[in-house]
């Protein structure tokens, strides 16, 4: 009893080891899913497709300044305009008596002050000649002074009700077309409210949302066309408007605005679903410089330097490589020295992650 109780006590411990030994193999070879971008790699955006809605670079809500009975409005829906076309006019007929009123007060400042300069010459001579006291020719000095500035303020009073009499016309400020009118005639508007929408749809946006593992390669790209749905067959050349600086919290995607003149042979409106592409003609800009997301970089306590997780395309695994990092972008962090364009790098969750580790991409970024 006494020997088995040793070898027991022996073969216990190896046991225990042995099945510890197991599990940390086991999850040596667990393999974990990582977001990852390609270093420079802008043939990516070739390959890729970004949906998106078409919308007019302008877009405008009309509305008067003033409030009053609706009594004109002479465009509908779908009307193309010019800038300065009359589309929309309130009763003028209370803001014309306010105009005659203030112009009458304006007449009557103005003979004032023509009968209060008068006075003053006169008592300027009279003065002179000592027929009056100076306490006199004060008071004459100030009326005069008085008339003047109620001139000032009579006209300005005459000039605003002018304005708002012109205001009771309303002009369209660009040319474009009438795609949505929210007041009909007779109603009771009041300043401020939206009257119509008028858009301009001589160019063209289209907002689309890019991955946070490409977008630093987005100002690179020189190239983009965009096919809507509607014309399948018409390639319509764009242009980068506008890059966000801010990944959206769910989709961790950014907001680039594309902009495009409207093609030939067709007519895009508003809210038509389409997609761009990267040019396929070559019409990109292979910058010189190595910029990945700031996620991407990492550090370790007690160390010098940054580093990133490097994958290696054989054998899926991840390497730490030592990297020297330069200028802060809007959308990542410039490597001046550690990577070659080509490089996969991992650009989340790099402090999980340690060397040698097995690692697998993304579903979405497989055929990357």
């Amino acid at each position: 009893m006494l020997r088995f109780n040793t070898i027991s006590f022996l073969v216990l411990p190896l046991m225990l080891l042995s099945a510890c030994e197991e599990q940390v193999v086991m999850k040596d070879t667990v393999v974990r899913p990582v977001r990852s971008t390609v270093v420079g790699d802008v043939a990516i955006l070739q390959e890729r497709t970004f949906a998106g809605r078409a919308k007019a670079s302008v877009e405008l809500d009309l509305a008067f300044n003033v409030s009053g009975p609706l009594i004109s409005r002479p465009v509908i829906v779908g009307q193309e305009i010019k800038a300065g076309t009359l589309v929309a006019q309130i009763d003028p007929d209370r803001f014309k008596a306010d105009l005659d009123q203030a112009s009458a007060q304006l007449a009557r400042s103005i003979a004032t002050a023509t009968n209060a300069k008068l006075s003053l010459e006169r008592d300027k001579v009279l003065f002179k000649k000592g027929h009056i006291a100076k306490a006199k020719l004060d008071r004459t000095m100030a009326k005069a002074d008085e008339a003047t500035a109620d001139i000032k303020s009579s006209r300005a009073n005459r000039d605003r009700v002018q304005i708002e009499l012109d205001y009771t016309r309303l002009k369209a400020p660009i040319d474009g077309i009438v795609v949505q009118t929210y007041v009909e005639n007779f109603e009771n508007v009041q300043a401020k409210q939206s009257i119509m929408r008028i858009v301009d749809n001589s160019l063209i946006e289209m907002i689309v949302n890019i991955p946070e593992d490409l977008i630093s390669l987005t100002p690179q790209v020189k190239g983009i066309f965009v096919v809507f749905d509607a014309f399948k067959d018409i390639k319509i050349p764009a242009k980068i408007s506008k890059i966000g600086t801010e990944a959206t919290e769910n989709t961790r995607t950014y907001p680039v605005t594309l902009i495009m003149n409207q093609p030939a042979d067709a007519k895009i409106l508003p809210g038509m679903a389409g997609t761009a592409s990267a040019s396929n003609e070559g019409i990109v800009d292979q910058s010189t410089d190595i910029e990945i997301p700031i996620t991407a970089v990492a550090t370790s306590p007690g160390e010098e330097g940054s580093f990133v997780w490097r994958i290696d395309k054989g054998s899926m695994t991840v390497n730490r490589v030592m990297i020297e990092v330069g200028p802060l972008t809007d959308h990542g962090v410039i490597i001046t020295k550690g990577l070659d364009k080509g490089d996969r790098v991992v650009i989340a969750g790099v402090n999980y992650l340690k060397e040698g580790q097995k690692v697998a991409l993304m579903k979405e970024q497989v055929s990357k």
